[in-house]
């Protein structure tokens, strides 16, 4: 359900700025200029950094897969495996680092550096509501089981799929924006001088 919202959350935020980039400023309310602009650029950070760097994740690997189901004896399913399909998610992990580093000037007006506002919130609230689910006494034994278990050397569970998957990748967008962030500070801070 949440990739839904932000899916359509996205789809709102890519027509709002087309439409300020087609029709300019001017015509815009003075609210929805300050307010509107960055949220537009936030949910689209959003979106990037979470369901954006997975699907890229998967494109790239998808050739490996393909020629895994062709061949005889599937030589490439076990690296697709680790790659793409562990509840710590590598790879899209570190596409949505790329990601952020790159996209994160574009965007920066949507303090992309804060995409893992909404998956920290969304994690945290079904955790919260996963105790009414469980015995109190084996409560985080159980969390951890559900929804982190990176010793496991398993596949994701779909609950992984679903609340997981936008963790990761977002904390890495949003740690390669920071950085991004603080290096254009860094480089307008300080003055340079010719000898």
């Amino acid at each position: 359900m949440p990739a839904v919202v932000v899916s359509i959350l996205f789809a709102v935020s890519v027509t709002y700025l087309r439409y300020v980039k087609t029709v300019g400023l001017e015509p815009i309310s003075p609210g929805l200029r300050k307010f509107g602009v960055p949220a537009s650029k936030y949910v689209r950070a959003t979106f990037i950094g979470t369901y954006g760097s997975v699907a890229i994740a998967v494109m790239v690997i998808s050739p490996l897969l393909l020629y895994s189901r062709l061949a005889q004896g599937r030589p490439g399913e076990g690296l697709f495996s680790v790659l793409v399909d562990r509840p710590y998610f590598p790879l899209q992990t570190a596409v949505a680092f790329i990601l952020g580093h790159f996209a994160s000037e574009w965007l920066k007006e949507g303090r992309p550096a804060y995409v893992w506002v909404w998956p920290v919130a969304q994690v945290s609230i079904v955790v919260a509501l996963f105790h009414q689910f469980v015995p109190a006494q084996t409560y985080w034994a159980e969390v951890w089981r559900t929804y982190f278990n990176w010793d496991c050397g398993c596949s994701a569970t779909l609950l992984q799929w679903t609340v997981m998957v936008p963790l990761y990748p977002s904390i890495a967008y949003s740690a390669a924006a920071f950085l991004r962030s603080r290096i254009r500070s860094r480089r307008g801070a300080v003055p340079l001088t010719v000898q």
